[in-house]
């Protein structure tokens, strides 16, 4: 029953941003609750870390939208790789080491995919 519920709410996340068109519209809470979502589902969270994971990315959404709004460009680089940072490792006191090894290989192989994706568009 509650991996239904886990993944109607993935569903519902997910549908509501295909409406709205894209990343860039979402506020902090929908951002924080589509990744959080997201991580339930591929590192298989417990209940415990599922309420942890959902404050730190809550928090980590929020202070993203703050760092949008800082005009220069190397400022804001610097300030939302502090933040990543931060984030990761709140998550690494809360993640076992295998689900911490996993979401950063999840993450590269996301990374790995954007690239490719973007490479074929410019060709």
């Amino acid at each position: 029953m509650r991996t239904l519920l886990m993944t109607l709410a993935f569903a519902t996340a997910f549908s509501a941003m295909a409406q709205k068109g894209g990343n860039n519209t979402r506020s902090p809470e929908e951002k924080a609750q589509q990744r959080t979502e997201r991580m339930v589902k591929e590192l298989g969270l417990t209940g415990d870390q599922h309420a942890q994971v959902s404050k730190i990315n809550l928090s980590f959404a929020k202070a993203m939208r703050d760092v949008a709004t800082i005009e220069d460009e190397g400022a804001r680089k610097g300030r939302a790789d502090a933040l990543k940072e931060s984030r990761d490792s709140s998550l690494g006191q809360v993640l076992t080491p295998d689900q911490y090894n996993k979401m950063l290989a999840l993450r590269e192989a996301h990374k790995a995919k954007q690239e490719a994706d973007k490479n074929s568009s410019d060709e």
